[in-house]
């Protein structure tokens, strides 16, 4: 990239000239919308946390999936994982009790004997 004031060759991707020390016109914008976009781009823990926790502990599953969907509304970022998280904790929950009532037993403790 060539500068308006000195006329020197600087690298395509300078903001500032390298010689002159002013202002290159060009990619600025770009470049500040790929640092904007690249700082929103993060992980959410809680969400993939939830997710996980959902099979493995149906109420840690919700807890972590509860606190995911909140940080994604307010990141406004998508919320799919969060929602699956309390969906798959919810229905072995559900699972649970209707097994407890029917039997008196847990669910995994029936589980258990069938392959036992």
């Amino acid at each position: 990239m060539i500068c308006k004031h000195c006329g020197k060759e600087n690298i395509d991707n300078a903001r500032f000239c390298a010689f002159c020390g002013n202002k290159l016109p060009g990619n600025n914008e770009q470049t500040q919308s790929k640092i904007v976009s690249q700082s929103k781009k993060k992980t959410d823990n809680f969400s993939i946390a939830g997710f996980v926790l959902s099979f493995l502990s149906p109420i840690l599953g919700i807890v972590f999936s509860s606190l995911g969907y909140r940080q994604a509304r307010q990141d406004h970022s998508p919320k799919g994982l969060a929602i699956a998280g309390v969906i798959i904790s919810l229905a072995f929950v559900i699972a649970n009790l209707v097994a407890f009532v029917i039997s008196g037993k847990t669910l995994v403790t029936l589980i258990e004997k069938l392959f036992a």
